[in-house]
This record gives structure tokens, sequence and C-alpha cells, in this order.
């Protein structure tokens, strides 16, 4: 997933119903893809949003995504 930025346009984002740091998936994502992939942004979740057919339902994943960073940057959220 990505975030909106203000000055980047995007960042990587993570969505997860896991309860991982985000210290700790920027550096297994470091490892594995490089220091640009790193997520900026990590958002948990307690049910993944999925379509009728059972796949991860991008469309509102990215909205929940753009809700939680806008919240976290006016202070409203965790």
């Amino acid at each position: 997933m990505s975030a909106p930025h203000p000055e980047w346009g995007e960042v990587p984002a993570v969505v997860t119903t896991l309860k991982p740091s985000l210290a700790e998936i920027r550096a297994a994502v470091a490892n594995a893809l490089g220091k640009p992939a790193r997520p900026n942004h990590l958002v948990t979740v307690s049910v993944m949003p999925t379509t009728a057919s059972g796949k991860p339902d991008r469309k509102r994943l990215s909205r929940l995504v753009a809700n939680r960073t806008q919240e976290r940057r006016r202070g409203i959220f965790g």
C-alpha cells in the first residue's frame, strides 16, 4: 500500500492484523528490498477488509491508510 505524503506524493505503508513495530517492519523490508522500500507508516486493523471474492480490498485499504495517516499528522490518532 501507499500513503499520501505532502512532499513525496506517496510513501510505502503496511497494513496488518499483527502488532509488529514499525522499526521491525522497516528493518525487514530494508534487508529484503533495500532502504528506499522501507514503509513510512504501519496501520494495524482487527480484520483485513476483503472483496466478495475474499481478496484484500485495495480501495478500502487505500482509504483506510489515507485516513489514518491524516489523523496522525493532525495528532488525532496514535
